[in-house]
């Protein structure tokens, strides 16, 4: 209910999700359209090479290049102070795959402060194309090339969040985890490599990812072309009660039997707690007493089922939710298998997402606990919030004004921002709104989950998204 990532962050990081959708959200299709216009992007010189102008908001700066006699892009990421190349394929300027650290600063404000080495991956097609600037807004769990990287046959530069994986001092500072510190590493970054692709950019992640390139965009709304924001949700508080209603009523009357048998579901596994309890292994000593896990894990089953699984699937969707009177071993089977009990809550996993915990609690916040279904066999309610699992003996004040403020400034002086969203996906039940963005627009996938893609639209509103990215990179 906390975490949010693509199913390849669950095979590779142990990670699933949850939340929830206000009801009678928006129709799939296109909303919230912004107000397009012809930005005019580039011009000719004399010569006939291309010269990027700037957009109405955002004046073109021409990159400037340190000191550097590099030609093949080894040679030139060696220009780049701070940056440390450890491992590539092929080396030289064929098309690459690079792994590297760069130096960031504990604190932004305070460069004096200490640093940490920051992973990256960039994978290098030409410096003549667009890059994708792009995060999970986790660890560096998934190098795959982004749907906006295939799509327009761009570089990407894969970049891990600040204190995820290996991108952490020690101790962690956790008062230096925010967003604006994250944004200025993202800036960092980009002023180091734009010299390098001069072409242009954008910005892209999934979910907390998309989050991410939102909150970076409303720090340095210039450093970008556009944004690409898949699945990325908008939390009031702490416990923000926005979510729940998504739950009541998600699917529709299409998939209203789904959701009563779910429950019913979930209302067995607590019935029969202790029969469950015992089929857990013995890994969870930093999440708390099996009891408790199984218990929260019940309350993230109602999320996860909607976030990941196609409610047709025949083999995990509705038609295989077990009856009440499953056995336990079916019981705990299915919630197994949509929740990852061992892998959500289990000790190899957990500290990995403390990171997680302590921003949604301080200052992204996520959903209250759906627990109507269920309260009446409740042991632990109220506790599965972030601040739960957040790091032990750390301050937890919670920036009430730091998720609004992005807002504000997206709908009031956002522009070139793609939003894509799943019909069905719990996350909707609070997404971006773009009120006056300009050359902005919000897409839903019909019947689409937490891993829609632009792939995934109608074929007219898919070659409208497209159209508007390739009009933001100068592409035909």
């Amino acid at each position: 209910m906390f975490k949010s990532a693509g199913r390849a962050g669950l095979s590779a990081a142990g990670l699933v999700i949850a939340l929830g959708v206000s009801c009678g959200g928006a129709p799939p299709g296109p909303d919230d359209g912004g107000l397009p216009y012809d930005a005019g992007a580039t011009t000719l010189d004399a010569g006939g090479g291309v010269v990027h102008q700037g957009w109405p908001d955002c004046p073109f700066v021409a990159p400037a290049a340190p000191p550097c006699a590099g030609v093949t892009l080894l040679e030139k990421l060696a220009c780049v102070p701070g940056l440390t190349v450890t491992a590539w394929s092929p080396p030289g300027d064929a098309p690459s795959s690079i792994d590297f650290t760069v130096r960031q600063p504990v604190d932004h404000r305070n460069p004096d402060a200490g640093s940490f080495e920051q992973l990256g991956h960039l994978d290098h097609v030409s410096f003549d194309a667009p890059l994708v600037l792009s995060t999970t807004g986790y660890a560096l769990f998934d190098q795959r090339p982004s749907e906006p990287a295939r799509l327009f046959g761009a570089n990407e530069l894969h970049l891990e969040y600040r204190f995820f994986g290996v991108s952490a001092p020690s101790p962690i500072p956790w008062s230096k985890l925010d967003v604006e510190q994250a944004s200025a590493d993202f800036h960092a970054v980009r002023e180091a490599f734009k010299w390098i692709y001069p072409a242009r950019w954008l910005s892209t992640g999934i979910s907390k990812g998309g989050m991410t390139v939102v909150h970076y965009r409303r720090s340095f709304p210039c450093d970008v072309d556009g944004t690409i924001a898949y699945s990325a949700p908008e939390s009031y508080g702490a416990a923000d009660p926005g979510y729940g209603p998504f739950l009541d009523a998600v699917g529709g009357a299409t998939w209203a039997d789904c959701r009563q048998r779910l429950h019913e579901a979930q209302r067995a596994m607590l019935t029969h707690r202790a029969e469950l309890v015992a089929r857990m292994p013995d890994v969870f000593t930093l999440a708390g007493s099996k009891d408790r896990v199984l218990e929260h894990g019940v309350l993230e089953l109602g999320f996860a089922f909607w976030q990941y699984t196609p409610p047709d699937d025949v083999g995990h969707g509705c038609p295989a939710i077990p009856a009440a009177s499953a056995t336990a071993a079916q019981l705990y089977a299915f919630l197994d298998w949509h929740v990852g009990l061992a892998a959500y809550f289990g000790d190899s996993g957990f500290v990995g997402f403390e990171p997680y915990y302590y921003q949604a609690a301080t200052e992204l916040g996520g959903p209250a606990p759906y627990e109507a279904p269920v309260v009446d066999l409740l042991s632990y309610p109220g506790t599965y919030v972030a601040a739960t699992y957040a790091p032990p003996g750390v301050a937890l004040p919670f920036d009430a004004q730091a998720m609004p403020a992005v807002q504000q400034w997206l709908s009031t002086s956002g522009s070139r921002v793609l939003f894509l969203y799943g019909e069905l996906d719990p996350w909707r039940g609070r997404p971006f709104e773009l009120g006056a963005a300009s050359d902005s627009a919000r897409y839903v996938v019909a019947g689409g989950n937490h891993l829609s893609a632009i792939a995934d639209l109608p074929a007219a509103d898919e070659a409208a998204a497209k159209a508007l990215v390739r009009r933001w990179v100068e592409l035909p």
